[in-house]
């Protein structure tokens, strides 16, 4: 997946994959899933019909740098099963409790696994 949009009315939120025929506001948003490694691009495209709505995408529990812009999650990564949603402030509550969440998972890199987990 690289793209995805943001949507909803007043009270409800959500994510859906661009091109996708689903309503939007699906609970939760779609599934990101990456590789350690691997360079990704996601595209947000705001899709609220009233141009004052605002949006961003912020993560939670990824180890990020702090020398990125924002949540510049492209430094390091490990493994894990992580969440995002909207973080603009002032409308984060509204999104975010509106439905606009979704899961991200980062795949463990099985090679650097310690032989007594296996």
């Amino acid at each position: 997946m690289s793209a995805i949009e943001f949507c909803g009315d007043d009270f409800n939120f959500g994510y859906r994959k661009i091109g996708d025929e689903t309503a939007c506001g699906s609970k939760p948003g779609p599934l990101i899933r990456m590789t350690p490694g691997n360079t990704y691009k996601l595209t947000l495209r705001n899709n609220i019909l009233d141009s004052n709505v605002n949006t961003n995408i912020h993560t939670h529990g990824l180890h990020i740098s702090g020398s990125g812009d924002a949540d510049d999650a492209t430094r390091s990564v490990s493994g894990g099963t992580y969440w995002y949603h909207p973080h603009y402030h002032t409308a984060a509550n509204k999104q975010t409790g509106g439905g606009a969440f979704g899961m991200l998972i980062i795949d463990d890199n099985y090679d650097e696994v310690n032989y007594w987990v296996s």
